[in-house]
Parts: C-alpha cells; structure tokens; sequence
C-alpha cells in the first residue's frame, strides 16, 4: 500500500482541524465518531453512513504505513478486547497505538532516518517557524493556481534564507522529502528541486514555478 503526495497533505490537514476542535471543545478522549462531523464539514472527510468509515480506513491506511503519529499526532491506536480497532484523539502528542501489530509499511522513497517519536517532535518544533514565514501579497492567483494551493497552501510564495534553512536543517534529521514538503505545506517536487540546490546569499526571492 502507497502512500500519496496528496495522502500527506490530507492527512496533516486533519490532524491541525482536529487539533482545532479538542481545543475548541476541551475533550480529553475524543472518538472517531465524535471528530467525524468536524471532519466532514470542513470537506476533509467523505461523509458516509457510518458515521466515519471512510475515515477510519484512511487512519488504518496510516497506521499501517507506520506514519499515523507523524501526521496525525493527536491520534492513537488501540484494540478492544474483541479485537476491533478504537480510535481516541487527544490534544497531547503521543506515538500512536500500544498494539505491537502496526501491519505491513508501505513503501515509501526517503524513509526516515528518524524514528516517528522523534519526527513528530520535530514537525511541531518546526511548525512555529513555518508560521513566521512572510507571505506574498503582490500576487493575484490564477484559478489553477489557487487550486493547488488548496493542497499546499505555501505554493508559490517566496523562497527565503530562513525557510531554505528550515528545509535543510529538517530534512538533514529525517531524510524524507515527503515530511519536508507538509511542513513547509509545498508540492514536493518543487522540495526536492531545492533539496541540496547551490544558493547564493542575499537572493531571497526565488520563486516556485
């Protein structure tokens, strides 16, 4: 089972809406059931009759390519003693699940040098830096362009000094282009052009194309 570009993205797009609502809403031990709303709503989810099946296969789709806590760190895993799966989401971030059966990983190109633990630390030391990267307002997006940013909403701002060292100091711990790419929220093949990419100081803006 691969993982897609687009799997990363949706994946940390619903863990920060998650993250969003335990804030909100003061749950200690929120369900899948009790997310799933939310989830929908927000047009992150397929609405189903169910009450969240398709989200539930899109976590144990995670969970089985061993990057549920990296992505979605508010989650947990665990089974009942009927041995069905249970779901719990807290505002802590934990590596998921205790079950010693995580499945068989997918195949992903890059694999962490890190472990997940540590990884997830690093995302969310990281992410404040992220959030303090200037962004473009002498641009008007085309439609096509807005689209993508529906998916990697950094596309196409500036490239600075501080976010190229973001980059490299990130993807030197994990070496996984695909983690790399959902912090700074960018299409991962405009990452990897920059990954090791001779820069020259003072030359801040260079754009995405």
């Amino acid at each position: 089972m691969d993982l897609s570009h687009e799997d990363f993205q949706k994946a940390k797009r619903i863990g920060e809406a998650i993250q969003e609502f335990l804030l909100q809403t003061g749950m200690k031990d929120a369900r899948s059931t009790d997310v799933y709303e939310i989830l929908a709503r927000k047009g992150l989810i397929e609405k189903d009759r169910h009450n969240g099946y398709h989200f539930r296969q899109f976590l144990k789709k995670l969970k089985d390519a061993n990057v549920l806590s990296q992505l979605i760190p508010q989650c947990t895993f665990t089974t009942n003693d009927k041995g069905e799966n249970e779901w719990h989401f807290h505002t802590s971030i934990k590596k998921a699940g205790n079950s010693a059966n995580t499945g068989k990983q997918a195949t992903i190109i890059h694999k962490p040098a890190m472990s997940q633990e540590d990884i997830s630390r690093l995302l969310q030391e990281e992410s404040v830096n992220v959030e303090m990267l200037p962004v473009r307002t002498d641009k008007i997006y085309t439609t096509q362009e807005l689209s993508i940013r529906k998916n990697y909403p950094r596309a196409f701002e500036y490239w600075t000094d501080k976010e190229y060292a973001i980059l490299d100091r990130v993807y030197m711990q994990c070496k996984n282009l695909d983690v790399v790419a959902a912090l700074l929220m960018r299409q991962p093949h405009i990452v990897r052009d920059k990954i090791g990419s001779s820069r020259m100081s003072g030359f801040e803006d260079q754009l995405e194309n």
